[in-house]
């Protein structure tokens, strides 16, 4: 640059035919401007060295004080981010556990009610045994009913048949009488009109016997087996809610003093308490 200069105060000069003059009047001034340029230069070098060792000295410095205060505060803030979390932790925990009271009652109050149902389904469920019992005792008598019955109508029979038996005695001897024929007639029209009742007669009771017995038998246990099994349904599926809303809520409550007492442990308390729900 001061080359440039230079050359430029030269070829300006050109003129002069005297060189002594030029320098003298000319480099001079930019000899001393040069000087006086590496002089700052100089200077701003030196004050930039100082600056740059100062700042690293600072920097060493600083450090050490960071790193000598870091292991102190570090903990504290561990220790404070801890507490913290354990506080959030037991807020949550004491609210999962308000949460888990108010189910743990409604659970209750609902397994009461559960409990008055099973009552009186099985009041109901005794009920219907007595009515069966008393079905079958009803079925055991009308088996006697029918014994008796059979057993009057044999003994019927038995008379029917020793009456045909003197009847045909009679027609017998009415028969070498040409007086009685008209009396043979009509004895001989009316044993056979009392052997078709008798016959017909025992026929429809026995039928009727029968049917009336088969119909109130099956209707009777038909009717009961289905009141038996749907009631034991309902019992089954009662059950099986009330397990299925027993069983956590009861895992989940055995923590709450745990959580208080030591609150380090809520961690290990969660995860037993998942444990035992998946189990459960």
């Amino acid at each position: 640059m001061l080359m440039d200069e230079l050359s430029r105060e030269v070829d300006c000069s050109a003129v002069f035919v005297d060189l002594p003059d030029i320098l003298s009047n000319k480099l001079k001034p930019l000899m001393e401007n040069v000087l006086t340029e590496s002089y700052h230069l100089q200077h701003l070098s030196e004050h930039l060295k100082h600056k740059e060792l100062q700042r690293l000295m600072d920097e060493q410095a600083f450090i050490r004080r960071e790193l000598k205060k870091t292991p102190h505060q570090s903990l504290q803030e561990e220790k404070l981010m801890f507490s913290t979390e354990l506080q959030e932790k037991l807020c949550t925990s004491e609210n999962k556990v308000q949460s888990l009271q108010l189910e743990l009652s409604s659970s209750q109050q609902q397994l009461s009610a559960t409990e008055e149902q099973n009552r009186a389904l099985w009041e109901m469920l005794m009920a219907c045994e007595a009515r069966v019992e008393e079905a079958e005792k009803e079925k055991q008598k009308e088996a006697e009913s029918k014994e008796e019955c059979e057993k009057k109508m044999r003994n019927m029979n038995l008379l029917l048949k020793g009456l045909n038996n003197r009847l045909e005695l009679a027609l017998n001897d009415l028969q070498g009488q040409p007086n009685h024929k008209a009396e043979v007639e009509q004895l001989q029209r009316s044993l056979d009109n009392t052997k078709k009742e008798a016959s017909e007669m025992e026929m429809k009771l026995r039928s009727d016997n029968l049917k009336r017995m088969l119909v109130c038998e099956k209707a009777c246990t038909a009717r009961e087996l289905k009141k038996s099994q749907k009631k034991e349904l309902e019992f089954e599926e009662t059950l099986k809610k009330l397990t299925l809303r027993i069983t956590p809520l009861a895992c989940l409550i055995r923590v709450k003093a745990t959580e208080r007492e030591n609150p380090l442990e809520v961690m290990s308390d969660e995860k037993c308490i998942r444990r035992s729900c998946i189990n459960g």
